[in-house]
């Protein structure tokens, strides 16, 4: 009997965890592609090449602090969601105060007019969205 019960929890320690891998793996696979395709957009700014660093290291912290309040993993009933808005707000607010805090106020303009496109696009209905 007590066999059969170390078994059962052996089991289902197996599925626990195989199930926390599969949601961090899910979970880091799109916090990697979010963060690409936003990296994308920072590296064309016309202040980036001067100051490629401080955008290399404060994106990564941005986007770090950004996608945990972002992202949720869901549940057994219900699925991952992500808010785009809320990341985008969070991103690029992170920004501007480590700019401010680090004297780079150079490149708060190009990250507001940043801000301003992004946050436009997500407010706008995509195309054959009813919403």
């Amino acid at each position: 009997m007590e066999g059969k019960k170390l078994v059962s929890i052996g089991i289902t320690v197996v599925l626990v965890v195989g199930l926390l891998w599969w949601k961090f793996r899910q979970q880091g696979q799109a916090s990697d592609a979010i963060q690409a395709s936003i990296m994308e957009a920072i590296v064309e700014l016309p202040v980036y090449g001067e100051n490629q660093e401080w955008f290399d290291t404060f994106c990564e912290y941005a986007h770090g602090h950004a996608f945990r309040q972002a992202y949720d993993a869901g549940s057994r009933r219900r699925s991952a969601s992500f808010d785009d808005g809320q990341y985008l707000q969070l991103y690029f607010e992170y920004l501007i105060e480590q700019a401010e805090a680090t004297n780079r106020k150079q490149v708060i303009p190009a990250i507001r007019a940043l801000q301003a496109d992004y946050l436009s696009a997500v407010e706008q209905p995509q195309d054959g969205d009813d919403s």
